[in-house]
């Protein structure tokens, strides 16, 4: 996946140190991304790194493990917990 490429997912899961998050395409491990909610939700993107893939998940995409990389971590799934609720109330 180039840089600077931009796939909308769907969190599955929130642990203490990171997500489970679905992609439309499989992102191979150890790469950095940003999840991010909508703009108008005003929150910084949360820096995270992809420990594993699983591709073909139930036909909706791949599947992949991310790891947060914060000194914050609280903070950071503070923030993830807010871009879940913006979108499940």
């Amino acid at each position: 996946v180039p840089p600077g490429t931009r796939l909308q997912g769907r969190v599955e899961n929130l642990s203490d140190g990171g997500l489970l998050v679905v992609l439309p395409q499989a992102v191979p491990p150890r790469t950095r991304v940003s999840v991010a909610g909508p703009a108008w939700l005003f929150l910084p993107p949360v820096e995270a790194e992809i420990v594993w893939t699983r591709d073909n998940f139930q036909k909706e995409g791949a599947l992949h493990g991310l790891r947060v990389l914060a000194d914050e971590t609280g903070k950071e799934l503070f923030t993830i917990g807010a871009i879940l609720r913006s979108f499940f109330g």
